[in-house]
């Protein structure tokens, strides 16, 4: 009944917006609790076509905001780190992760901006 419970909050909880991203040190949603409800991606008009999974073999506390840059079709086109408390190694595998996702434009957007840009962050607990 529990498992149905969560199962019922997280999917209500993925309506809502947020810009986080949390995972374990296994690179799933955190034991014992829900982790933020919806995508790291924060930019108005896109979402990803599915969330990022990022191994932290090492078991690191912490979080990485990547400021980035996507063109009119989805191409990643910048990426910067603006704040990090994770280490270089772990950035580095969330960078690669980065570039591998595939943003989509939400429906309701319109705008026929040549660029687009917006925030990305990654947040990892171990419990």
């Amino acid at each position: 009944m529990k498992n149905i419970i969560r199962l019922f909050l997280f999917i209500l909880f993925s309506v809502i917006s947020s810009n986080v991203y949390a995972q374990d040190g296994t690179g799933s949603l955190p034991k014992g609790g829900l982790g933020p409800p919806s995508g790291p991606l924060s930019m108005d008009g896109w979402h990803l076509k599915s969330q990022p999974i990022v191994a932290n073999d090492k078991h690191e506390v912490g979080k990485i905001i990547y400021a980035i840059t996507i063109d009119s079709a989805g191409k990643l086109l910048s990426v910067k780190v603006i704040e990090q408390t994770i280490s270089d190694e772990l950035a580095k595998i969330c960078e690669i992760e980065l570039r591998k996702m595939f943003f989509i434009r939400n429906r309701y957007n319109t705008s026929t901006s040549p660029t687009f840009s917006g925030k990305i962050t990654f947040v990892f607990k171990v419990n």
